[in-house]
């Protein structure tokens, strides 16, 4: 019995964001770019704000909660993006 099958670009890529999503080392790193990076950033950003522009603490904790909530509901899809299109070009 021979089986002949072709891997095409869409394969690969389809198996290495299947292998991210169910890696568990690719889970912490996904998870620590998702929830960490996001909160040591919003941290300079609090005190850029009231410290050098001195404008009210409220409005710098809200703006640093903003880039907060959008950094993790956009990062998947930017992450998968930025996935796909680095291995498109691993395999051009």
């Amino acid at each position: 019995m021979k089986i002949d099958f072709k891997i095409t670009k869409d394969d690969y890529i389809s198996f290495n964001l299947h292998h991210l999503e169910n890696s568990k080392s690719q889970k912490s790193t996904f998870n620590i770019l998702r929830y960490a990076v996001p909160i040591v950033l919003s941290i300079p950003i609090y005190f850029t704000g009231t410290g050098i522009f001195n404008q009210p603490n409220i409005y710098w904790i809200i703006v640093a909660i903003v880039f907060l909530v959008i950094w993790i509901l956009t990062y998947p899809k930017q992450y998968k993006k930025l996935v796909a299109k680095e291995t498109d070009k691993l395999i051009s």
